[in-house]
């Protein structure tokens, strides 16, 4: 099954404050890109959140490729 990364996280989609799958995946990326001391010293916030949403990207390009049998 495919997913949408602009799909809400929530069922019900019209809630203050609900969350995309995209958004969703690029918190927990910065989550953990923030929590890593190296990171932290390397880049700059930015581009922390950049980082976070290539990660949130790419993990739902590979979440919707086909799977190979």
């Amino acid at each position: 099954m495919k997913t949408n990364g602009n799909h809400y996280v929530n069922a019900v989609s019209d809630c203050e404050g609900t969350l995309t799958k995209r958004e969703l995946f690029a918190a927990m990326a910065m989550q953990g890109l923030a929590g890593n001391k190296y990171i932290i010293s390397k880049y700059n916030y930015p581009e922390i959140a950049e980082q976070a949403v290539m990660y949130a990207d790419n993990l739902i390009r590979e979440l919707n490729e086909e799977v190979q049998s």
